[in-house]
């Protein structure tokens, strides 16, 4: 099951955003070398291993055994991927590349000073995660808008995941069922991923129920 997000001007083009409502595992943001900031990795999420991970394992449709993703300092690869999570390759005909906002921001911000910061920086990508401020808009507590951080219950996104915006060189957003907080990159959290349609998908249904659920096609 994927929720929509909502529907976002892309280069002039209104794309509509998913979310996966399940996740997919849990995994490092980003690992380095211990050459490169003590292992713990880039914080910029163009560079991650868990953005080449989702573009890459998470959409072969041809693997044959279940591969190994990081999580952990140093480049250490202690997580497996379930090969059975790959996007189908029907599913894969509906999504394109997208522009990605990826600009960091302090834990705590307002819920508009997020959205903006995150637009400070971007990258071109299939598959991405969700933003702070996808999550903060997602919820029903005006208090949200004021200290993204706390006071974002009554929210209908998927909680436990890791976003894709990172906080300093060692540190990454996550948000839970009502708060975005920062965690150590190299650490295993849930992933959630998201992805842009096509423009020509046609999207049918309520989204209301079992029975009357949106669907996409061509």
């Amino acid at each position: 099951t994927w929720r929509i997000i909502g529907v976002f001007n892309i280069e002039g083009e209104d794309r509509v955003k998913l979310l996966r409502n399940s996740s997919i595992g849990s995994f490092a943001w980003d690992s380095s070398d211990p050459s490169i900031n003590s292992g713990y990795g880039t914080g910029d999420w163009s560079k991650s291993k868990l953005m080449y991970e989702l573009n890459g394992d998470y959409l072969n449709t041809e693997l044959t055994e279940n591969p190994k993703w990081y999580n952990g300092r140093n480049n250490s690869k202690n997580a497996t991927f379930n090969k059975n999570n790959v996007l189908k390759s029907e599913a894969q005909q509906l999504i394109d590349d997208a522009i990605w906002y990826i600009g960091g921001s302090p834990s705590g911000s307002s819920l508009e000073k997020q959205y903006n910061n995150e637009r400070k920086k971007t990258c071109i990508a299939k598959v991405g995660l969700i933003s702070p401020s996808d999550f903060g808009y997602a919820s029903g507590n005006e208090n949200c808008k004021l200290k993204i951080s706390d006071n974002c219950n009554q929210n209908w996104s998927p909680v436990w995941g890791w976003t894709l915006i990172p906080y300093g060189t060692q540190n990454s957003l996550r948000v839970t069922e009502s708060w975005c907080s920062h965690y150590a990159s190299i650490h295993p959290f849930a992933v959630h991923p998201s992805v842009y349609l096509k423009t020509d998908v046609v999207i049918t249904g309520l989204g209301t129920n079992d029975t009357n659920k949106f669907k996409f096609s061509l």
